[in-house]
């Protein structure tokens, strides 16, 4: 009597098969993932690279040509190095002795090269603590122009300090006003809590 299902295959046979058809499936699954990873690598580094290249090399010589800018130490790069929207200039070094007026100078220096460049929406004010302020792109915008290789320090305060936002949208400082004490032309008091606020990262 014949079998009607044809030849059976030794028992051994499908063991080797299905132990080859696991490997095989495994082997699958780690070229998947080093894959995967290698990937993310990449995307890291392009990520990392294209802020670097784009963003804050552009500001950083920016900054460095200005003599009061250069006095504070500012990186710039997108929100989450990915948001086009929202430029960060990031404050690294908070160095008390350095003057409040350097303050306002990196963000008109930041404004005028941005001035024929990239619109953001906002752009976020940082320190050590995070995000201590936030200007309008449009009010960055107009500050760039304003100044556009013109102004000088005390100007570029009085431009800056009513325009600035806490990080929950209303009004950091209300409008300077007179009289002024004829030294500064500001409100000292204003120009140095901004800074100070600045430099700790709060709001």
């Amino acid at each position: 009597m014949t079998d009607s299902h044809g030849p059976r295959v030794p028992r051994a046979s499908v063991v080797v098969v299905r132990s080859a058809v696991d490997d095989l499936r495994k082997r699958r699954k780690k070229s998947n993932l080093v894959r995967t990873v290698v990937g993310i690598l990449v995307l890291i580094v392009l990520v990392w690279g294209g802020n670097s290249f784009l963003v804050g090399r552009p500001v950083a010589a920016a900054l460095a040509t200005d003599s009061l800018a250069a006095r504070v130490d500012v990186s710039a790069h997108l929100l989450y190095r990915l948001d086009l929207t929202t430029l960060v200039l990031d404050l690294h070094r908070g160095d008390v002795a350095i003057p409040e007026l350097p303050f306002y100078a990196v963000v008109v220096v930041a404004a005028q090269l941005n001035a024929d460049e990239q619109h953001y929406g906002r752009i976020i004010l940082a320190g050590d603590g995070g995000a201590a302020f936030i200007l309008s792109g449009d009010d960055f915008d107009r500050i760039g122009a304003e100044f556009h290789g013109r102004g000088n320090p005390v100007e570029w305060a009085r431009a800056v300090i009513p325009l600035l936002r806490g990080t929950r949208g209303s009004a950091a400082f209300g409008p300077l006003a007179g009289p002024l004490p004829p030294v500064l032309g500001l409100a000292p008091m204003d120009a140095a809590a901004a800074a100070g606020r600045w430099k700790a990262g709060t709001h």
